[in-house]
């Protein structure tokens, strides 16, 4: 499956990157949603430092 992954969570966009990842497999009491397509918007880049909002 195709995945984007943030490798430098300081360069916003430029650290994302897109990658081939093996299909998650569900473990007990648990599910996988394929989804087709999502978004995002430049604030949701802005990681937390320390948890919490």
């Amino acid at each position: 499956m195709k995945a984007i992954v943030a490798t430098d969570q300081t360069a916003g966009t430029a650290g994302m990157k897109l990658v081939e990842l093996p299909e998650p497999r569900a473990a007990i009491n648990d599910v996988v949603v394929q989804v087709h397509a999502a978004g995002f918007v430049n604030t949701e880049l802005e990681w937390p430092s320390s948890g919490g909002n």
